[in-house]
């Protein structure tokens, strides 16, 4: 009969395995997109105004359909995403209500062109 020693430490190699096996498949947080940038030619920019609106510009695309979001960095959360369709390579669009005091950066991907990320901006109020 095993001693209960080695059924704790059968347990818990028994967890260990199981928690290895289950951080394959999840998602990476935005913040930890920075590791997985490609250098495919496409470049992506945020730009915003005092007032709060910014606008999003990529270029260089070569995916039929580009997911973008617009993150604020100290939340680490997406204030906006769209999916875009890039004309020639290129796309831009527009939006509102960022918040005072913030910092913000674009990111993009497609399967053809990976990840991608705009510069941080920063809007002060």
């Amino acid at each position: 009969m095993k001693t209960s020693a080695t059924w704790r430490l059968l347990i818990m190699t028994a967890g260990i395995l199981l928690a290895l096996l289950a951080g394959l498949g999840t998602a990476a947080p935005a913040s930890a997109a920075d590791g997985n940038l490609t250098g495919s030619g496409s470049s992506l920019s945020l730009s915003i105004s005092p007032n709060g609106s910014y606008s999003v510009r990529g270029s260089g695309y070569s995916a039929r359909t580009v997911h973008v979001w617009v993150v604020n960095i100290r939340t680490d959360r997406a204030v906006n995403q769209r999916s875009v369709k890039p004309r020639r390579g290129a796309f831009s669009f527009s939006g509102s209500g960022l918040g005072c005091n913030s910092t913000y950066k674009a990111v993009s991907f497609s399967r053809l062109d990976g990840w991608n990320e705009s510069l941080v901006v920063q809007r002060t109020c």
